[in-house]
């Protein structure tokens, strides 16, 4: 099989679809980038107050309630992001297998075609 086989779907081949979701994927990760960013920056700010001997107790207490939900909070938000990390990274080597692969000399070879379906799996 040679690369001009991958399905067409939409009026676009496989090879295009994967680069659009390439690119779906990183604009989706430099969005909760900088989310992350933003939170860790949050949770700063709410513990410098907390640990500021001026505050106070009723909003030390607040903060005492407060701070251990939005690091778990942090902590999901974070291995979400690590989650869209891994399979953007899966999708470019899938990418670039597929270059190199037509780069010399155009054969899908069965074995090749495994390789890319279980990066994409």
């Amino acid at each position: 099989m040679n690369n001009t086989a991958l399905r067409i779907e939409n009026g676009m081949s496989s090879f295009e679809l994967l680069q659009a979701k390439v690119s779906s994927l990183e604009a989706t990760e430099k969005c909760m980038s900088i989310e992350e960013d933003r939170r860790m920056a949050a949770i700063d700010a709410m513990d410098r107050t907390y640990n500021n001997p001026s505050t106070p107790r009723r909003t030390r207490f607040e903060l005492s309630i407060e701070l251990p939900i939005q690091r778990e909070a942090l902590k999901n938000y974070h291995n979400e992001r690590s989650r869209v990390s891994a399979e953007l990274r899966g999708l470019r080597t899938a990418i670039d297998l597929i270059l190199t692969v037509s780069n010399y000399g155009g054969e899908v070879t069965p074995n090749n075609r495994r390789m890319i379906e279980s990066i994409l799996a």
